[in-house]
C-alpha cells in the first residue's frame, strides 16, 4: 500500500478530525477525499465510524506495566486518492478511493483476465 500519512502527534491534531458530534470525519473538509485512520503499531487500516471508539483512542498506561496503550491509539489519517477500496480491519467494510483504480491496474487486470479466458488460443 501507497500513500503518506499525516501524523497525528498530539491530542489537538486528533480533535480536530472530529466532527460536531465527536465522530472523527469519513471526508477531509476540503475536496471531500475519503480518509482512513491508522491504528496502533500493526498499522490496521479503520474506517472513521470504528475509529470514532472509545477504545481507539486511548492513550493511558497500561495498569500492570508502564507502557502505553499503542495497540489501540490512532496513529495517523490519510486520504485514499486511488486505487482498489481498502478495507476497515475492525468492521470490515470498503473505504472507496476517490478516482478508483488507476488506469495502470484496470489494464493490468483486463489482461490477466483475458488470459485466464484464453482457452487452446481461442478467446471466447
Amino acid at each position: 500500500m501507497c500513500y503518506t500519512l499525516y501524523m497525528l502527534t498530539n491530542r489537538d491534531d486528533i480533535n480536530a478530525l472530529r466532527r460536531e458530534d465527536g465522530n472523527f470525519r469519513s471526508h477531509a473538509l476540503v475536496g471531500g477525499y475519503p480518509l482512513f485512520y491508522i491504528v496502533g503499531r500493526d498499522e490496521m487500516v479503520h474506517c472513521a465510524i470504528c475509529a470514532s471508539q472509545p477504545d481507539m483512542y486511548v492513550d493511558e498506561g497500561d495498569a500492570t506495566t508502564d507502557e502505553p496503550l499503542a495497540c489501540w491509539k490512532i496513529e495517523a489519517v490519510d486520504t485514499h486518492m486511488e486505487g482498489a477500496p481498502l478495507t476497515c480491519d475492525d468492521c470490515g467494510i470498503l473505504i472507496e478511493s476517490a478516482y478508483g483504480e488507476s488506469d495502470a491496474t484496470r489494464e493490468a487486470e483486463a489482461a490477466d483476465h483475458a488470459a485466464d479466458c484464453d482457452v487452446d488460443g481461442w478467446r471466447g
